[in-house]
């Protein structure tokens, strides 16, 4: 089943969709729920980001999403020089 939040690139009090599906994750030995789109891609999980490292970088979903505040600050170091 897919499942994205409501405008997921803005930040928002609107979490019952995503604490439902949390707690049913929870409910059922999962640490938390992995979001995808009609698509099948991974956007996040219930409450945070998710990323992916491969190398020596770390891959955001494609989907749409709200980026936190780890995406935002490693985005940050990445650009500065001898990161």
């Amino acid at each position: 089943m897919s499942y994205q939040r409501d405008i997921p690139e803005v930040k928002h009090v609107g979490l019952f969709g995503s604490s439902h599906w949390r707690r049913i994750a929870q409910r059922n030995g999962f640490d938390d729920a992995l979001f995808t789109d009609r698509d099948s891609i991974i956007s996040e999980i219930a409450t945070s980001n998710i990323g992916f490292v491969q190398g020596d970088r770390v891959v955001w979903p494609r989907a749409d999403w709200l980026p936190g505040c780890l995406a935002a600050w490693r985005d940050d170091a990445a650009d500065q020089p001898g990161a």
